[in-house]
């Protein structure tokens, strides 16, 4: 194989292909040289959607809500509306661009009325004449969205650049449903009630008469005189010649049970700002595009605050959008503590703190809820709220409770603030007692799972789609399950506690967690490890036989399997790896892979000094 092209200064080059391309590449559909640029992916490429924290705007190409099954305004993953379209003399206006100018703003541009035919038209009017009074392409229009955490804001600019004088009826379509992010999604309602849209000064009042659902929008129109008929909110403008009219359009949803009013919004974004502000900022002498991916890196991270429940647990990071606008558990520790080299930790104390406010506290087969178990995930849309799922408070995964100590730890090592450990560490203690009494099913010293929901998913590790567990000839394999990725968490877990107990003075714990994860280690390598492959069993199946399928799971406990499995697997599957190096420290050869632990005292000795001599005593107790 050879790599034919031109360098960048323009000159042929054909060499080997271990030679480096350059920038500048001969595509094979290319006669000449061809620049290649990076590629760009877009998920839902006919849904635009922004956001800020629960609240979301989801729109289609001409800007529009209520033509697509996923468009609308959505807050706590309910449609507060369904319709949000725009309209000139009763008809759409033409959209020419849209632009995402942040995670919280579409911007776009218009043009009313439309040339409907060519033939050299040229710019301006285009010599066609005029439609519904108006000369072709007079009007210019610039609409802002942008969206709060419970409320949208529609800043509109409209301008008449030739006649005149001229007369416009500009009006809002607008509707609620109330309908589910799910149900939006998939164009199925299982919870319906009759929706009264009642006019009020300016604007209009949409309530939902489900009896066990308070919910409520409020749209009011400012920079004119509004009134709401007919689905309709509209108002009448006359301008003359380069004459600009500036009309707002305010949404506002209202949940009665948990209301964001507008001081508390306005706390929210405060904290945003607090939090980027404070994140760690990349500086460089050259050109570089390591700037610019960092500081995009940091707007997109803090973007993911949900900005949901008390203050002090705001910075919570939502799972995704457009679909998963919801905490859980194992998501929201994973990426805060990936997050802690930015931010140093801002984004951890809430993650531990939202966690342990949810942990679990009694038995709940219905909810997987045990004693101790962190949350898998929260919701707050009607149905969670109606008892139509199980997802309000839902603990199905064995990952979240060891997480939530990794977090905690991580936390420490980042930040050195040992009052928030000490506040969390109880509950860190009843992950453990979990982990015992109800994490290792059979008493064999494995973290197994099984779910005793009806509404429960089969599989409760990192791999937990209904056939993401089988046997090497494809056999589904079924719960209980004991994964080789948990028992690495629970082994980071363990040396975590022995750290932070050895931090607080109690030696005593801090000896027995070493021990018990020095005595998990040494059972792991006896009862994992697969001898003829060289590396270690995806888990254990019920009847404690090894699970031999080769996945990238294993990877995250055992790193020399990494490039095995790179090299063996179809990485383009079309599903993630979900992949974890926190556990990368649980392995069969000590000399080539040291305990998480000298990870954190590394980390705190380079970056973090003040807590280095609290961690480096524990370094000796394995």
């Amino acid at each position: 194989m050879r790599f034919e092209g031109v360098d960048l200064d323009g000159q042929r080059i054909d060499k080997p292909h271990e030679a480096q391309p350059t920038i500048a590449m001969r595509h094979r559909h290319c006669d000449g040289p061809c620049h290649m640029l990076n590629p760009l992916a877009a998920n839902r490429p006919d849904l635009h959607y922004v956001w800020r924290g629960p609240a979301q705007l989801a729109i289609d190409h001409d800007g529009r809500a209520g033509t697509l099954p996923l468009s609308g305004f959505f807050f706590r993953q309910n449609r507060f509306l369904r319709e949000l379209q725009l309209e000139l003399n009763g008809e759409s206006p033409f959209r020419c661009s849209l632009a995402e100018t942040a995670a919280n703003e579409l911007e776009l541009t218009y043009i009313f009325p439309p040339l409907t035919s060519g033939d050299g038209g040229g710019s301006g009017s285009g010599a066609k004449g005029s439609h519904l009074g108006l000369l072709y392409r007079d009007v210019t229009l610039r609409l802002t969205y942008r969206v709060h955490p419970a409320s949208l804001e529609a800043v509109l600019l409209v301008t008449n650049h030739w006649q005149e004088e001229v007369a416009l009826d500009v009006a809002w379509r607008l509707s609620a449903d109330y309908a589910t992010t799910d149900e939006a999604h998939f164009n199925q309602r299982r919870q319906i009630a009759a929706v009264d849209a009642e006019p009020i000064e300016n604007g209009v009042c949409f309530r939902y008469r489900h009896p066990e659902l308070p919910f409520e929008t409020r749209v009011v129109g400012s920079g004119a005189r509004w009134h709401f008929e007919r689905e309709r909110l509209s108002t009448r403008l006359h301008l003359t010649r380069q004459q600009t009219a500036r009309l707002r359009l305010d949404v506002r949803a209202v949940d009665y049970e948990d209301p964001i009013d507008s001081e508390g919004a306005c706390a929210r974004e405060g904290r945003l700002i607090e939090f980027q502000n404070a994140s760690w900022k990349l500086y460089a002498t050259g050109e570089t595009p390591l700037i610019e991916m960092t500081e995009r890196a940091g707007a997109d991270l803090a973007a993911l605050a949900m900005l949901e429940g008390p203050a002090d647990e705001w910075l919570t990071p939502a799972a995704g959008v457009p679909l998963y606008q919801t905490m859980w558990g194992r998501d929201a520790c994973t990426t805060a503590w990936q997050a802690g080299i930015m931010d140093g930790g801002l984004m951890l104390r809430d993650v531990v703190a939202r966690c342990a406010r949810l942990q679990g506290t009694v038995v709940d087969a219905d909810r997987d809820e045990e004693p101790g178990r962190i949350i898998n995930q929260a919701k707050l849309d009607a149905l969670s709220r109606l008892g139509d799922q199980t997802f309000r408070r839902y603990y199905a995964d064995v990952a979240s409770p060891f997480m939530f100590i990794i977090a905690l730890g991580y936390y420490y090592a980042r930040s050195g603030d040992r009052s928030t450990v000490e506040r969390h560490w109880d509950a860190a203690k009843r992950v453990l007692d979990w982990a015992r009494v109800y994490g290792d099913r059979d008493g064999d010293g494995y973290i197994e799972y099984l779910t005793r929901s009806a509404h429960g998913p089969t599989h409760q590790g990192w791999k937990d789609s209904e056939n993401a567990v089988v046997y090497e000839d494809g056999t589904h394999v079924k719960p209980p399950i004991a994964p080789c990725e948990i028992q690495g968490y629970y082994y980071a877990s363990l040396q975590f506690m022995a750290v932070l107990a050895a931090v607080q003075h109690d030696l005593g714990n801090a000896r027995t967690w070493w021990q018990q994860a020095a005595d998990l280690k040494e059972r792991f390598n006896r009862d994992f490890w697969l001898e003829d492959e060289g590396f270690i069993a995806f888990g254990l199946d019920a009847g404690k036989r090894q699970i031999r399928a080769l996945t990238p799971t294993q990877g995250s406990v055992f790193p020399q399997a990494s490039s095995a499995l790179s090299t063996s697997l179809d990485w383009f599957e079309g599903c993630s790896s979900r992949t974890c190096s926190v556990a990368g420290a649980f392995a069969r050869f000590p000399r080539t892979i040291r305990p998480i632990t000298r990870w954190i005292i590394t980390w705190v000795r380079s970056g973090q000094s003040k807590t280095a001599a609290s961690c480096s005593g524990c370094a000796d107790m394995g």
